[in-house]
């Protein structure tokens, strides 16, 4: 099923495709589809479509494609980054079937869903730029007065650019510190909503992604977390997360989804 899939795909598109779905199968993830799209709640359903991958294996450097070397559209589910694992979540978020899920990882992953090393979305906010249909970034309304403010020059070099092939960019963006969280700002983080890692390292927005995930009254961060002693998707308590560090930014996956097929 898994060889069939992979042909059609290449005789529907020109482009070269890296797929391996790890424990996966085509079947297994029609199935979990099924089952998400019964969930009319967002936030709900990514909460249970993400937790499908809790204890994947942490797998960086998944991405075939540089500024010399062709891009190719990359499908992995047998490892994630935290990147990776926040495209794949939210690309299952707007789809049906297997082929969906294969063209809206596309569209989550490149601008205008244009497969090219160029058109990659290598930091978070080009990945809230170019998906302004399906997200909102929140960090402000969610902040407010103990939001801060910053002006950053992505992908601006120190003795050169931190991703070469691209150009610097100059994008505002906010932020909240993490001593500033408290149970108001906690209250107003929805079950789904996807987090930043701020840090003020020059040329770069966040240095790390993941989920906020509800239980009960509690608030989690679940992500694939590069820590040499775990190295897999797992929950952390958020505020014991974040409130040593620099902040975090927030986009919140928006309700109405428009498949990127029709």
């Amino acid at each position: 099923m898994r060889t069939l899939m992979f042909i059609s795909l290449l005789v529907f598109s020109k482009l070269l495709f890296a797929i391996e779905l790890g424990k996966w199968t085509v079947s297994g993830l029609e199935t979990l589809l099924q089952g998400a799209q019964r969930i009319e709640d967002e936030g709900v359903k990514i909460d249970y479509i993400s937790k499908q991958f809790l204890d994947t294996q942490y797998k960086p450097d998944t991405l075939i494609g540089s500024a010399e070397k062709t891009e190719q559209m990359a499908v992995r589910l047998d490892g994630v980054d935290c990147m990776t694992y926040l495209e794949s979540v939210e690309a299952l978020r707007r789809s049906h079937s297997f082929n969906d899920f294969v063209a809206n990882l596309k569209a989550v992953r490149y601008k205008e869903g244009v497969v090219a090393f160029q058109n990659r979305n290598h930091f978070f906010l080009n990945w809230r730029d170019n998906n302004t249909a399906f997200i909102e970034d929140v960090t402000h309304k969610i902040g407010d007065a103990e939001s801060h403010g910053v002006t950053k020059q992505l992908n601006e070099p120190r003795h050169k650019p931190l991703i070469p092939g691209i150009p610097v960019v100059e994008t505002l963006m906010h932020y909240i510190p993490g001593y500033r969280i408290n149970n108001k700002i906690l209250n107003r983080l929805k079950n789904g909503d996807y987090v930043g890692l701020y840090t003020d390292r020059m040329g770069l927005d966040v240095s790390h992604v993941g989920i906020v995930i509800k239980k009960g009254k509690q608030t989690f961060f679940r992500h694939a977390s590069a820590e040499p002693y775990v190295r897999k998707v797992v929950d952390a308590e958020f505020v014991d997360y974040f409130k040593h560090q620099r902040g975090f930014v927030v986009m919140r996956p928006l309700a109405k989804v428009i498949n990127t097929l029709l």
